[in-house]
């Protein structure tokens, strides 16, 4: 079982339940993006955890888990957000969107996968790409800026990278991928991610690297 918190890092949330899963025989990894339990009796923790801490963890199964638990979060703070996607191609989006009442919260996105497009509908600056190239921080930081100007949310999301099996330089090699993530009027955060594994398993990796972002915002 791997899981994560929704209201706190990880870390401080082990500390809060390291006693029980000790009591239980249960191992715990503790990593930025989640806490790993092993053992025997890992459905006791599983029972444990939702009955302590119920909407404010989720377990790391699969995307639609992850963007449910994020959009319960939002709705509860009465937040909206909205994305801009390249090469996970509307991964994200689709995360927010399978889910029943999600337009309570996610307002759109944009599938930016031409750099036209991200000129034209995102306003990311021309000498931005000429100069960095859309696998950059700094092509993220204005999609991010993009997506405030299309949309009246209140957090984005952005995703630019190399997904492959073409592609790629030596300075961004396939498996790069860069995530945005902003509340409006604040400051951007933007994380330089290597993922393995083919195009659908860095496409899926990136959106939940992105929907961890959004929740550790939250």
């Amino acid at each position: 079982m791997k899981f994560k918190f929704l209201n706190m890092d990880n870390e401080s949330g082990f500390i809060l339940i390291e006693k029980e899963l000790k009591r239980l025989n249960v191992t715990a990894q503790v990593k930025e993006d989640g806490i790993e339990l092993k053992g025997e009796n890992t459905e006791q923790a599983r029972i444990y955890l939702q009955t302590l801490f119920n909407s404010n963890i989720v377990e790391l199964d699969d995307n639609q888990k992850s963007a449910n638990a994020v959009i319960e979060r939002l709705k509860s703070l009465g937040l909206k957000m909205a994305v801009a996607e390249s090469c996970s191609g509307g991964l994200l989006s689709h995360a927010f969107t399978s889910i029943s009442g999600a337009s309570a919260v996610f307002m759109g996105g944009v599938v930016c996968y031409s750099e036209e497009v991200k000129r034209e509908l995102l306003k990311v600056n021309a000498t931005t790409l000429k100069v960095f190239g859309v696998y950059s921080e700094e092509c993220v930081k204005e999609m991010l800026s993009g997506v405030f100007l299309n949309f009246k949310a209140d957090l984005a999301l952005a995703i630019s990278g190399v997904a492959g099996p073409d592609g790629g330089s030596k300075a961004n090699p396939v498996g790069t991928i860069y995530i945005g993530a902003q509340k409006l009027g604040s400051q951007a955060f933007i994380d330089r991610c290597f993922f393995e594994g083919d195009r659908e398993s860095i496409q899926n990796k990136s959106v939940e690297h992105a929907l961890n972002m959004l929740a550790r915002m939250l």
